[in-house]
């Protein structure tokens, strides 16, 4: 048994023998963490694991020994505590293979003479999320696709991992004080995190700098927050120049040749998150800014701060107090009135206070879809879905005059602003002649085929509320910044499926040649 273990462990005492010493030989002595393993596991006193040695080291360096497989049993309830696995990954040279090295020839092992900086823009079929734990590229993409695909909440992909794929019974990967078999709703949550901004560098052909020295929640908020601010600038990519048969013609009729015409629906969906009560604080700057200040008035320090001053100005008051004799009589008699002037005051109507006792929620999502289901763009509506905060979202998004097409405001010159079919007959009333004359869906010719059928699906957005809102019970809990940044990457998700489906059912995705936006 000794002498078996040992065989399996040369590679580890090569490793801890000084560069000079010649691997063709046994060491004289071995390491102590070698010397304790091997005593645990041989049930040996430490000088009868030296003695074995000092007799059988020859024998077991010229590998007149195997390596039997019932050894392993005693690898799994020794090896943590001495730093020793089974199965281990060394170099297959324990020396320079070059025959006119000079190293080779003075018999010198391979040694780091000095560091070089190398940046590997590959993606790992392993990716890191906590100490110990590594997860399979291949169970990261079943994670988002249950997300994006079914609504499935990190907590779910938990359980059912833990059911499914954890392998309880399994004796292979015993739990230890390190790590465990199962996972818990952070370690998905860091899965997800992690491996979106890694595919975000991968794309913009760009570094994942993240800092090594402040918690593992606050660790990738910059680098989530960049890419938030990337999507709210330039939006989604698969479809900020996307257009395809479905969503996009060339309209041709009486005296209109070749018109062409896009469209795009937007509509609300109520999926929120808690934000401040006060209206000002719309950005999330001044939101982070709020709570910062909140929770820094909680701490003891600020907290006895306040109790300290409270107590001097009682002391102060107490000090300007001027306590007279008991003979001197009544001080009312001797108050003297300096004057006194009537004014006719008029109480206006008191303003009715409410106190809120609950949490302040965002009113809804804004999405910018096109009929053919590809999402164009979102956007947070904090207080209304007003008809202002609508047209300043399409001015930002259609900034670029090659991206958009009569009204009084400038911008929409060439933007027929129409209601979908669905609100129209169901939302709004027949005496509103506003609408039935400026918005109703049937004065557009060109959104209309020859037969009379609709061309464009305008119930896109009602299609893809119903999927969108049901991410309204994963997210109510979430910061703005994990917020955006989920909501973000599931469009993406969509839209990517999206795209495989148009291009299957021969709808001819393309983009525009002649816009050129920065990439996100």
């Amino acid at each position: 048994m000794f002498a078996s273990l040992a065989t399996g462990l040369k590679d580890d005492i090569i490793l801890m023998q000084p560069a000079t010493h010649n691997i063709c030989k046994p060491p004289l002595f071995l390491p102590p963490s070698i010397v304790s393993f091997l005593s645990a596991a041989c049930k040996l006193q430490v000088a009868s694991v030296k003695m074995c040695w000092s007799v059988l080291k020859s024998s077991i360096w010229a590998g007149n020994f195997a390596v039997h497989e019932k050894m392993k049993d005693l690898f799994k309830i020794h090896r943590h505590p001495h730093g020793l696995t089974r199965h281990t990954f060394y170099p297959p040279f324990k020396m320079c293979p070059n025959s006119t090295c000079d190293c080779t020839q003075k018999g010198l092992m391979l040694s780091k003479a000095e560091q070089h900086k190398v940046v590997y823009f590959g993606r790992s079929d392993v990716v890191q999320i906590a100490d110990h734990y590594f997860v399979d590229y291949g169970v990261v993409r079943l994670w988002k696709a249950m997300m994006h695909a079914s609504c499935t909440s990190a907590t779910n992909c938990t359980h059912i991992y833990n059911i499914a794929l954890a392998n309880a019974e399994s004796t292979q990967f015993p739990g230890t004080k390190w790590f465990s078999k199962d996972i818990t709703m952070d370690h998905v949550w860091n899965t997800f995190i992690i491996c979106t901004l890694l595919e975000d560098c991968c794309e913009r052909h760009c570094l994942l700098d993240v800092s090594q020295t402040v918690n593992q929640n606050e660790r990738f908020i910059k680098a989530m927050s960049d890419r938030n601010r990337r999507m709210r600038t330039y939006n989604q990519p698969l479809a900020r120049r996307h257009f395809c048969a479905k969503c996009t013609r060339i309209y041709s009729h009486g005296d209109i040749t070749n018109k062409l015409v896009s469209v795009i629906v937007v509509d609300g969906v109520v999926t929120a998150f808690v934000t401040s009560t006060l209206h000002a604080l719309s950005n999330v700057q001044s939101k982070a800014e709020s709570e910062a200040l909140h929770t820094l008035w909680g701490k003891s320090h600020f907290r006895l701060h306040k109790h300290l001053e409270c107590s001097r100005a009682i002391h102060r008051r107490l000090a300007n107090v001027q306590v007279g004799d008991d003979d001197d009589g009544d001080d009312d008699d001797a108050t003297q009135v300096i004057g006194e002037e009537e004014y006719d005051v008029k109480l206006g109507k008191k303003k009715r206070l409410r106190a809120q006792f609950t949490r302040n929620y965002t009113h809804c999502e804004e999405l910018i879809v096109v009929p053919c289901g590809m999402i164009h763009a979102r956007e947070t509506m904090h207080n209304a879905e007003g008809v202002g905060s609508v047209a300043e979202f399409i001015r930002h998004v259609f900034r670029d005059p090659e991206m958009c097409s009569t009204h009084n405001d400038p911008f929409f010159q060439d933007i027929g602003l129409s209601i979908d079919v669905f609100h129209f007959e169901c939302k709004h009333s027949k005496q509103d002649t506003f609408f039935q004359e400026n918005c109703n869906p049937a004065a557009f010719p060109e959104l209309k085929m020859d037969d009379g059928e609709w061309y464009f699906n305008s119930s896109a957005c009602e299609q893809t509320n119903s999927w969108f809102g049901k991410f309204n019970p994963i997210t109510r809990g979430m910061k703005p910044v994990k917020f955006d940044f989920f909501l973000d990457e599931m469009i993406l998700c969509r839209n990517q499926e999206m795209l495989k489906k148009l291009e299957r059912t021969g709808k001819k995705p393309s983009v525009w040649a002649r816009m050129s936006s920065p990439g996100v």
